[in-house]
């Protein structure tokens, strides 16, 4: 009240319905629209990497051979991706493993070959070489009694079953050969010999160093008519022995070295090779040191032509295999 004044206010509804549902909708919009756009991203998170392990998947169980093929597909920044890099890792270890294994088998079997081939009697070769020999004593033929007696002692070491020998016996054995070729070729060379201390621990494949001291003889020696220097060197390089052999002469030219070099890296590769100077030698060699010691122990050979050339081998001590 006011100065006896009465104020009425009367409050009426409004005409129509009372309850807005555009708030409702609006709101129901937004959290469909918010919900969808979720859905949709976290569809894409999942569905991306579950379709390339599929993808990864599918590619694995094509593989059917001994060869493994790497994953063709692209590589994602994600942990599907780590998964195909390690795939692919994997798949490249086990193709080298495959492709060493292969050689292995390979160089088994033309072994078992070569054994085959060369399975004579050698008790009819060591009595025909004693029968020589003591005919020869009997006629004072002492120059073809010490051929007999050491073509004899070297038979007798070729056809031995022994993958791995004394470092002293493979250097007998050498100079037993030497000694043959200097009666063979009097005052055509010279060889020296630079040998350290070594007992029976140290032991190498046969042949390693005969074979290196044969090819003097056969590719320069016998090959012209200059006087041949040669040295046999052995030293110590920690639990390693370095055996060398230098010789003058003729040497390799550089295409030939070069392509030996590349056949002792490669030896599918050496079936090009026809001429009677094939390399057998060294390649026998240097696949038997990777075979008995590993990737790091191989034969080095280096040459310049008409001056020197220059051949090595390394050979470990601590030595557990066969």
């Amino acid at each position: 009240m006011d100065n006896g004044i009465f104020h009425v206010i009367r409050v009426t509804p409004e005409t129509g319905n009372i309850f807005s549902y555009q708030p409702f909708l609006l709101s129901l919009a937004i959290s469909v629209l918010i919900l969808g756009s979720a859905s949709i991203i976290i569809f894409c998170l999942i569905f991306k990497p579950l379709k390339n392990i599929v993808r990864l998947s599918e590619h694995m169980n094509r593989q059917n051979s001994h060869t493994l093929s790497l994953y063709p597909g692209k590589i994602s920044r994600d942990e599907t991706g780590d998964l195909i890099l390690s795939f692919n890792r994997m798949s490249e270890r086990i193709n080298e493993l495959s492709e060493s294994l292969l050689n292995n088998e390979i160089q088994l079997k033309n072994a078992q070959i070569e054994a085959l081939q060369n399975q004579l009697n050698p008790h009819f070769f060591y009595g025909t070489l004693e029968s020589i020999r003591m005919i020869a004593e009997a006629n004072h033929q002492e120059l073809i009694s010490d051929i007999a007696y050491s073509f004899g002692n070297l038979m007798r070491y070729s056809l031995s079953r022994e993958y791995l020998v004394p470092v002293s016996r493979e250097i007998e054995m050498t100079r037993q050969y030497v000694s043959i070729q200097e009666k063979r070729l009097v005052n055509r060379f010279e060889i020296s010999w630079d040998i350290c201390e070594l007992d029976d621990k140290w032991r190498c494949p046969k042949f390693a160093l005969f074979n290196m001291v044969e090819n003097v003889f056969f590719h320069n020696v016998s090959k012209c008519r200059s006087f041949i220097q040669a040295a046999v060197i052995l030293k110590k390089d920690g639990d390693d022995l370095i055996i060398t052999v230098k010789n003058t002469g003729p040497g390799i030219p550089p295409e030939r070295l070069a392509h030996l070099r590349y056949l002792l890296e490669h030896p599918r590769e050496r079936d090009t090779m026809t001429s009677e100077n094939n390399g057998r030698g060294i390649f026998n060699i240097n696949d038997r040191l990777r075979l008995f010691y590993g990737g790091d122990y191989r034969l080095d050979i280096d040459s310049e032509e008409n001056v020197l050339t220059v051949c090595s081998v390394r050979i470990c001590k601590h030595y557990n295999g066969f």
